[in-house]
């Protein structure tokens, strides 16, 4: 559902195109919706860094991304979070060259489609029982995003990881990727199939009702842990941690003569230190004791992925540690894998939010 204008200087009309383009004869045209709504909100109130009071879905209006927004309308009634929807137009029409023959029919047919993804969407979120608030903006995708995180008070970015086909399909999608980078509030990454095109989203089912935290040991996990646990509670989730041997399953043989497996009794001693050093390390962290492991596989990533999958995990919810503008321009090898590869649900922590984690919250 679209919220009205309160008054007629704050209203705002949603362009499906772009700017005003000429038309046969010379005359200026362009395509609007005729909904019209509060193009800018205040930010809400921080009482505390839990509080998830709004929360921005990212679409491209596809198909696959479709399957965004039951999973998006759970979070938001169960944190009691508003919920907006944001669609960037990307098309520079202003460098169109509209003397190309066919360029104006190719306009019109993008605008006729978006028109019909955009009811596509009010629907869907219409038969999930949730109101939204749902703006087209112009420009690049990451950058508009990050704007619009900035001046509307979201508090988390729900967006699609696209199970892209053939070589490309260890590959995080770019505009996925920048908004991790650039974001200083969380982001979850939702997976979704693209052979699914056109279908409408699942009904609401439970979900996030049992999280996996990936621990590295490190002080920024210290706070991402802090900031899990109390989502884990704010949801009504259970919530187990933990840590990836980074320990190599062979060990070269000298003289070129081949590799050597690592004894089993060499793994269950390192698992078993490991898991002890991991609980004291929760414990310092939340000053309780949690669910936890330590798990060995072929890779850091694949042994996440396999506790996630022995566990039930809905999610998984990790720091991203990056620092400062190298932040910006890459992302943790574990992190990315992870969003690129996990078939559930990934929450990145950002730095600057793990900032307001940095010393432990009162009970």
């Amino acid at each position: 559902m679209v919220h009205p204008p309160a008054r007629e200087d704050d209203r705002r009309a949603i362009s499906l195109v772009g700017p005003d383009r000429p038309a046969a004869g010379g005359a200026r045209r362009h395509g609007t919706y005729p909904w019209r709504w509060h193009a800018t909100t205040q930010a809400p109130p921080r009482e505390a860094p839990v509080h998830v009071d709004h929360i921005l879905v990212a679409s491209d209006l596809s198909g696959p991304d479709r399957q965004c927004y039951a999973p998006a309308a759970e979070l938001a009634g169960r944190l009691g979070a508003h919920l907006s929807v944001l669609h960037v137009d990307d098309i520079c029409t202003e460098r169109l060259d509209y003397s190309i023959a066919g360029m104006e029919d190719y306009l019109d047919m993008v605008s006729m489609v978006r028109r019909m993804r955009v009811e596509e969407l009010l629907e869907d979120f219409a038969a999930l029982g949730v109101e939204i608030r749902f703006t087209i903006e112009r420009g690049t995708p990451e950058e508009v995003i990050d704007a619009w995180v900035r001046d509307h008070g979201v508090d988390l970015v729900v967006m699609a990881q696209h199970s892209t086909q053939g070589p490309l399909r260890k590959l995080l999608g770019s505009t996925t990727r920048r908004v991790i980078r650039a974001s200083d509030v969380p982001v979850l990454v939702i997976p979704v199939d693209d052979a699914e095109q056109a279908e409408p989203p699942a009904e609401a089912r439970p979900r996030f009702r049992r999280l996996l935290a990936p621990s590295d040991l490190s002080e920024a996990n210290e706070r991402g842990l802090r900031a899990t646990v109390a989502l884990a509670e704010r949801l009504g989730a259970e919530l187990a941690v933990t840590h990836a041997l980074d320990v190599p399953s062979f060990v070269p043989v000298h003289g070129g003569e081949g590799y050597a497996t690592l004894p089993g009794q060499t793994v269950d001693a390192l698992k078993g230190h490991w898991l002890e050093r991991l609980r004291a390390h929760v414990r310092g962290a939340v000053g309780r004791d949690l669910p936890a492991s330590a798990v060995w596989g072929t890779s850091t990533v694949a042994a996440l992925l396999d506790e996630a999958h022995r566990v039930g995990a809905d999610a998984i919810c990790l720091p991203s540690t990056g620092k400062g503008a190298l932040r910006r321009l890459f992302l943790g090898s574990v992190t990315e894998s992870l969003v690129k590869r996990s078939p559930v649900p990934v929450l990145v922590l950002p730095p600057p939010y793990l900032e307001s984690w940095a010393t432990p919250q009162p009970a």
